[in-house]
């Protein structure tokens, strides 16, 4: 490939446009659940992302969307606050 560029006149490069930023984008975010490793389907179900939007665990980014979690943690037995 790098061979190919160095003889090229001229490159162009086609990126999308983050729907969350407006960034060049070069990665394409899955937005539904699936066992499947391509899944064919309408507007919807891909979104294209840049590399700082793009969430690459699915979880995550329903987790990000809840909110931040807070864990209460309690203290040992027999100390206290000073």
């Amino acid at each position: 490939m790098p061979r190919l560029l160095a003889m090229a006149e001229e490159i162009t490069k086609l990126l999308a446009i983050c729907v969350r930023c407006g960034n060049p984008a070069v990665h394409t975010q899955r937005l539904v659940e699936s066992e499947e490793l391509i899944v064919v389907g309408a507007s919807g179900m891909y979104e294209a992302r840049c590399r700082r939007c793009f969430e690459t665990n699915p979880a995550l980014a329903n987790a990000k969307k809840e909110g931040p979690q807070l864990i209460a943690r309690g203290r040992a037995a027999g100390t206290t606050a000073k």
